[in-house]
């Protein structure tokens, strides 16, 4: 977060670290979302050096969107809350 180079994000997300670093420790286990998000990153990536901002949005909401739809199947499915 600091390489963003704003100084208010890493302070927007410090209360949240631990909560992120559980997150992602979850998320890293499960193969699907692994491989969801190298291919997601993969396609941002190739948007960014296309230099198209049209094709760098989509790319960036159709992670987002994967995002959710992995958390969804893999970790709220299973940990429901009551």
């Amino acid at each position: 977060m600091q390489a963003t180079g704003n100084t208010i994000i890493p302070l927007m997300f410090e209360p949240f670290g631990r909560l992120l670093v559980k997150g992602r420790r979850e998320t890293a286990a499960v193969g699907e979302i692994r491989a969801n998000a190298l291919e997601q990153h993969t396609r941002i990536l190739h948007a960014l050096e296309s230099g198209d901002p049209a094709q760098a949005r989509q790319a960036m909401a159709a992670h987002l969107a994967q995002t959710a739809d992995d958390l969804r199947t893999h970790v709220i499915a299973k940990h429901p809350v009551e």
